[in-house]
């Protein structure tokens, strides 16, 4: 089974479970759906397609763009995989450095505000805000249908419409 938290800014998966938690609020009650959803492996798809979108927003440094934040894979003790939001600093080749954005529960020493190292192989998906709302989430998007209303309501006043902004290919 998979227990999943809509929410906005942090995730975790370990042992074929994926856990989205809210960065300002209470974890709310799990989501579950089977080890391998399709629709979760869809979403971090596009995520991954429209990845160059987040890495030209971010390269460009224009005013009005913030928060930018990268869904990563760690290996986590026991063998599974911990999603964390890292908040990039450095990118050259395939070795992209930054910071913690969330505290990990099942790799050892991750906490907010740890450096990182990582390749782009390890993103599942992305995030920036302009105009107070967050593109990207792709994953988070995907499983608003398995949320509660309450839920859904919380997000969308985060995020954009659409994951991409208008006129992003």
């Amino acid at each position: 089974m998979m227990r999943t938290y809509i929410g906005k800014f942090c995730a975790i998966a370990i042992l074929g479970c994926i856990v989205t938690t809210t960065g300002c609020s209470s974890p709310d009650e799990p989501i579950m759906s089977k080890a391998g959803d399709p629709v979760i492996a869809a979403a971090t798809t596009e995520a991954r397609r429209a990845l160059p979108i987040f890495w030209s927003k971010f390269n460009a440094k224009t005013p009005g763009y913030s928060e930018f934040a990268l869904k990563v894979g760690f290996q986590a003790r026991g063998g599974g995989i911990e999603y964390l939001w890292v908040v990039p600093s450095t990118r050259q080749a395939d070795v992209i450095s930054g910071t913690l954005a969330n505290d990990a529960e099942y790799v050892e020493g991750f906490k907010v505000g740890t450096k990182v190292a990582f390749g782009e192989a390890q993103i599942d998906d992305w995030q920036y805000g302009k105009d107070g709302k967050l593109y990207g989430h792709f994953t988070t998007r995907a499983l608003m249908t398995r949320a509660s209303e309450a839920e859904r309501k919380e997000a969308m006043a985060v995020f954009a419409p659409t994951p991409l902004e208008a006129g992003a290919n």
